[in-house]
């Protein structure tokens, strides 16, 4: 199999385990919301995927990783555009 397929389906793996802890976490609060829940699994799976590609040093495991941690690459990159610019 191509190793650039393998580092993107473990980088979807690891997005997919996030998105289970996040499903978990939204339904015992009872915040569920299924158009948003799907767009936040589109948008993860997707960010996992080339997170993936992009950190396969040799091991999966870091593909795996980088999948998981795609949230919080996502949210640090909204966080960024949000900001208020500081008026003088």
């Amino acid at each position: 199999m191509n190793q650039i397929l393998v580092a993107m389906l473990y980088g979807i793996l690891g997005a997919l385990v996030n998105i289970l802890l996040i499903f978990a976490n939204l339904m015992r609060a009872g915040r569920f919301n299924k158009t948003g829940f799907t767009f936040l699994a589109i948008a993860l799976v997707t960010g996992g995927a080339f997170a993936g590609i992009v950190f396969d040093i040799g091991s999966k495991t870091f593909s795996m990783l980088a999948g998981y941690a795609a949230v919080d690459l996502l949210g640090s990159i909204k966080k960024s555009f949000m900001k208020k610019k500081i008026k003088f």
